[in-house]
């Protein structure tokens, strides 16, 4: 994701895209200095409270990420 990120900011132009792309490990995003300070978006999708992960939008949210939201109404 680091040279993705590269190619993103030298075409200046945002990169986005499903959280797991911006993890860093298991546990935390990427920091913003690792993906070049491009301006970043990121849609949390593995948000689920029983399996210990809904807090996944923000923590990218306060790792300075813009996250985005898909919403399905029934």
């Amino acid at each position: 994701m680091s040279r993705v990120a590269q190619i993103a900011k030298d075409l200046q132009i945002p990169l986005g895209g499903w959280e797991d792309g911006f993890v860093k490990d298991e546990a935390e995003p990427m920091t913003k200095e690792e993906l070049s300070n491009v301006e970043s978006f990121v849609m949390p999708w593995n948000n689920i409270w029983e399996w210990e992960s809904g807090n996944q939008a923000y923590k990218y949210a306060n790792a300075d990420y813009k996250v985005h939201f898909i919403i399905k109404l029934l």
